[in-house]
C-alpha cells in the first residue's frame, strides 16, 4: 500500500559550547581520569511543514491542470492519478519499483492494482483525490475497437474486487469483410403506424405498418422517442410509443439523425473492468459547496453502448451517469444525458436523463444487491446540482479529451398516452386532445 505523501526529515545536531573561564591556565588544563559529564540539553522539535491553505477553485484549477496536461497521455486500460490524495493496493508488491506513483500525473496500467481511493477535500491539505480510467471496449467476441469508455473518480470514492479479462484481445483481420450489424431488438406495432425517413413527424413516409409487421430495430435518437428498424426491405425511424418490443431499448446505441449513419452493434464489453465494488462518501463538501460530493463518473463511448456490473447490479450504460453507494446504504444511478438500463436478478429498471434509481445494498460485505431498483423518480435538486456541481463534473470531464453533453434536460410529466404524435389519429384521439395527430374534423383510427 503506498500513499503519495511527501516527507519532510530534518536531522538536528546539538553542539555543545564549551566557555573558557579566566584564571588559572594550568588549573584548566590538569589532566583528570573522570569523563566530564555534560547536562542533558533539550532536543528542538522537528519543524513541521504545514501546507498553505488554498481556494476551491485553486483546487479544481490544480486537478483540471494536470487532467488537460498529463491525463490525456493515457492509453487504453490505464489509470492516472490527477491530485496527490490517492491511496493504492497493488497486485503484486514487486510491480511498485516498475509502475510507481509517486508525483501527479503519474499513469499505471489498471491490471496491477488491487484497489485505489480518493481522498477527501481538504482545502488546509491542498488535497481533492482525483483519478481518470480509461479503458479499452471491445465486442462479444472479445474482438478489439477503437472504442474507449471513461470513469473519472472523485473525492471520498474507492474501487476495489476488480474482475478482469486475461485473455488476449483479437485484432480485426484487414482482409475480412466488417460483420453484419447485430440486431438488437425485435418489436410489432401496437397499433397501425408508419416507418418514417427522420424522427419526426413532418418526415417523407417510407411505409404504413399494420400490426402484423416485425421490425428489426437497431438504434434510437438521442431523446429516445424514435427507434431506427428496418421491416419488409425499408429501414426508417418510428414513434417509439407505437411499438411493443422484446427487450429494454436501452441497449440500443443512441444516435444523432443528422450525423453520419452509425452501425448497429451490441452492447461492449470492458475487459479491464468487468466487474467492481466501490464506495462513495456523499456528504457534500462542507468547505466547497460548488464541488461535488464524493462520486463515480462514467461516460460510454459516442454512439455506443457497454455493460458491466457493479456492486453486483449489471448496467448497461449509453450516455453519461454518476454513480454513488454507501455500505449497508443505497446505490444511486444518477442519469445526466442519455439513457441507463440497471438489473438485478431478473428485475430491470430503465433511467433517462434528469432521473435516478437506487438500490438497497447490504450482505455480507454491505454492499451486494438486497432490493430490487427503484422506481424511476426525477434527480431531486437537479436544479441545483445543474448549477453548482455538474459544471465543476463537466470541467473536469473536459479537462481529460471528454466532450460531454452538460446540458441536463428536466424531465416534464409523462406524455399523454391519448396523444402519442405518431402523425395518425388513433384510437382514442381526437382534434380536441390531439390535433396533430386529428385534423379537424379526423375521425380516430378502428
Amino acid at each position: 500500500m503506498r500513499r503519495m505523501t511527501f516527507a519532510y526529515v530534518v536531522l538536528v545536531f546539538a553542539f555543545a559550547l564549551i566557555a573558557v573561564q579566566p584564571g588559572n591556565i594550568a588549573a584548566q588544563t590538569a589532566p583528570t581520569d573522570q569523563p566530564t559529564v555534560e547536562p542533558p540539553q533539550p532536543i528542538p522539535d522537528t519543524p513541521t511543514v504545514t501546507p498553505t491553505p488554498v481556494t476551491c477553485q485553486q483546487v479544481l484549477d490544480l486537478v483540471k491542470n494536470t487532467l488537460s496536461t498529463d491525463c490525456t497521455k493515457l492509453d487504453k486500460d490505464q489509470i492516472c492519478f490527477a491530485n496527490n490524495a490517492i491511496t493504492a493496493e497493488y497486485i503484486d508488491p514487486n510491480s511498485v519499483a516498475q509502475f510507481p506513483f509517486g508525483k501527479l500525473g503519474d499513469i499505471v496500467p489498471m491490471n496491477t492494482l488491487k484497489s485505489y481511493t480518493t481522498s477527501p477535500l481538504s482545502l488546509a491539505q491542498n488535497e481533492w483525490g482525483m483519478a481518470v480510467l480509461k479503458m479499452q471496449a471491445v465486442t462479444s467476441t472479445n474482438t478489439g475497437t477503437d472504442q474507449t469508455a471513461t470513469f473519472i473518480l472523485y473525492g471520498d470514492t474507492t474501487i476495489k474486487d476488480v474482475k478482469f479479462s486475461t485473455a488476449p484481445i483479437n485484432t480485426p483481420s484487414p482482409n475480412q469483410p466488417t460483420p453484419a450489424p447485430v440486431k438488437t431488438c425485435s418489436a410489432s406495432p401496437l397499433r397501425p403506424t408508419r416507418l418514417r425517413t427522420a424522427p419526426r413527424t413532418d418526415a417523407e413516409i417510407l411505409s404504413e405498418l399494420t400490426t402484423d409487421a416485425t421490425i428489426d430495430l437497431s438504434e434510437r435518437s438521442l431523446d429516445g422517442a424514435w427507434v431506427y428498424g428496418t421491416t419488409g426491405g425499408k429501414a426508417g425511424w418510428i414513434f417509439a410509443s407505437n411499438l411493443q418490443v422484446d427487450c429494454s431499448l436501452l441497449v440500443l446505441p443512441r444516435v444523432d439523425p443528422n450525423a453520419p449513419h452509425v452501425d448497429p452493434s451490441a452492447a461492449l464489453q470492458l475487459p479491464a473492468m468487468q466487474e467492481f465494488t466501490f464506495t462513495t462518501a456523499t456528504t457534500p463538501q462542507a468547505d466547497c459547496q460548488q464541488l461535488p460530493p464524493s462520486g463515480l463518473f462514467i461516460e460510454a463511448p459516442t454512439g455506443k453502448t457497454v455493460t458491466f456490473k457493479a456492486n453486483g447490479v449489471t448496467l448497461t450504460i449509453g450516455s453519461r451517469v454518476i454513480l454513488t453507494a454507501v455500505p449497508n446504504g443505497k446505490m444511486t444511478i444518477s442519469v445526466i444525458e442519455g439513457g441507463v438500463n440497471a438489473k438485478v436478478g431478473d428485475k430491470q429498471v430503465q433511467i433517462s436523463g434528469g432521473e435516478q434509481s437506487t438500490i438497497q445494498l447490504g450482505g455480507d460485505t454491505g454492499l451486494q444487491p438486497v432490493g430490487e431498483p427503484s422506481p424511476v423518480e426525477n434527480i431531486p435538486d437537479l436544479d441545483n446540482i445543474i448549477k453548482t456541481y455538474l459544471p465543476a463534473i463537466c470541467d473536469m470531464a473536459k479537462s481529460a479529451g471528454l466532450n460531454p453533453n452538460c446540458v441536463v434536460v428536466v424531465p416534464g410529466p409523462k406524455p399523454d398516452l391519448t396523444c402519442n404524435n405518431n402523425g395518425l389519429c388513433d384510437k382514442g384521439e381526437n382534434n380536441a386532445t390531439c390535433p396533430k395527430d386529428c385534423a379537424a374534423g379526423g375521425q380516430p383510427a378502428s
